[in-house]
């Protein structure tokens, strides 16, 4: 049961560390060190038989992993093509991409297969793009609201109709002054 828990909890370096490991012992097996047998490997290393049998006699040159750039591309040039054209406009979801595929190409893509090409190539959808809210023409508007509305009264602001970027609220303090405030909503 710990061997199971052990190699569903394991990495690619552990993997590669043990490796080089198995291949040290087997060095130190053939320069006379006799009491290293592959049962003593598996004891220590922690690894199962057959892990220490795979790489017993690996070189060490063929000891680290080569994952070849990762996953295959499975969109070819074409659908790629179609997926660029179908970027920065409106109402293209990953679905109607993949439908557009297969109208164009008769070949069936998944939406995730073309999530997977746009984040590779760093295209974002357009509701992820930002947009900056504080441009210095909103700054300037607010500071002359702000100053617009510094010497009302309590009662001055019953007819003032909130907007959905702030609201605005008065506080009295204790020598009778009345504050504004006016802060963004949340």
């Amino acid at each position: 049961m710990s061997n199971y828990f052990d190699e569903v909890n394991d990495s690619e370096d552990k993997r590669y560390t043990d490796r080089v490991k198995v291949g040290a012992w087997k060095i130190a097996k053939d320069h006379g060190a006799d009491f290293i047998t592959q049962n003593w490997v598996v004891k220590m290393s922690g690894r199962k038989m057959t892990f220490v049998k795979k790489h017993w006699n690996m070189d060490f040159s063929e000891m680290h992993a080569n994952f070849n750039g990762g996953r295959p591309d499975q969109l070819s040039q074409e659908s790629k093509n179609i997926a660029i054209s179908a970027t920065g406009k409106r109402k293209r979801s990953l679905n109607s991409v993949a439908s557009e595929i297969m109208e164009k190409r008769s070949k069936k893509v998944s939406k995730w297969t073309i999530r997977r090409f746009y984040k590779k190539q760093g295209i974002k959808p357009l509701s992820i793009i930002k947009k900056p809210v504080l441009t210095n023409n909103n700054k300037e508007n607010r500071l002359w609201f702000c100053d617009f509305l510094r010497e009302w009264k309590e009662d001055h602001f019953l007819h003032v109709a909130a907007s959905d970027e702030f609201f605005i609220y008065c506080t009295r303090k204790s020598n009778s002054k009345t504050v504004l405030h006016l802060s963004p909503q949340s």
